[in-house]
């Protein structure tokens, strides 16, 4: 990535962080970044955009959807088990600036189009792929509000190790919270406790054996 976007991207996000969309001036981020306003447009095109670019790399950490290869058709337990896997690896990452964090935590409080872009480049496939994953391990007949719940629900799981680790911290404390932040331990527990909710849904709408 070129270095004067790099910085550009670094100093605005962490400024949109602490101060907000709203409060913090291309000039301001420019003077930080010891760049020119020109290279804003340059590289990003205004403002706007700079935040939403902010946004996604607070959020994938300049990642792009990963597209799952399933062309051997492992078992949807397997799937399932991979989708929960990549997000907690991403969830876990440790080399994060702390901006990533404060900025996503602004954006959901006080959702802008970024929110709106970021699901529709990034959120939308990885949910759209977790989607297909809970309609294999359920009955075709499965309310759509029932398979969102169990989708939103394994979502929730693993955002919780991202975005509340102070609070599990204060909770059970720190050496305790910090054996949890284990990748196959998470993703163990994860898997097996959706699958367990999974399969209490799907015995409630599993057809009669005629």
């Amino acid at each position: 990535m070129d270095d004067t976007r790099q910085r550009l991207l670094n100093v605005a996000g962490e400024m949109f962080a602490k101060k907000g969309y709203e409060a913090t001036t291309v000039r301001e981020i420019c003077a930080q970044a010891e760049a020119n306003i020109a290279a804003v447009h340059y590289h990003f095109g205004d403002k706007e955009q700079l935040y939403i670019e902010a946004v996604r790399i607070a959020a994938c950490h300049a990642g792009e959807p990963i597209q799952f290869d399933w062309t051997e058709q492992p078992p949807p337990e397997e799937r399932l088990r991979q989708f929960i896997r990549h997000m907690m690896t991403m969830m876990l990452k440790e080399d994060r600036p702390a901006w990533h964090i404060e900025l996503m935590m602004r954006e959901m409080a006080q959702p802008t189009r970024a929110c709106a872009e970021l699901v529709r480049t990034y959120i939308g496939s990885m949910f759209s792929q977790l989607m297909a994953i809970v309609l294999s391990l359920l009955p075709s007949n499965t309310p759509l509000i029932q398979q969102h719940l169990q989708a939103f629900s394994i979502v929730a799981q693993c955002l919780l190790y991202r975005y509340h680790r102070p609070v599990g911290r204060l909770l059970i404390g720190e050496d305790e919270y910090q054996i949890l932040l284990d990748l196959d331990l998470l993703t163990d527990q994860i898997v097996q406790f959706s699958l367990g909710g999974l399969e209490k849904i799907r015995r409630q709408f599993q057809e009669p054996a005629s």
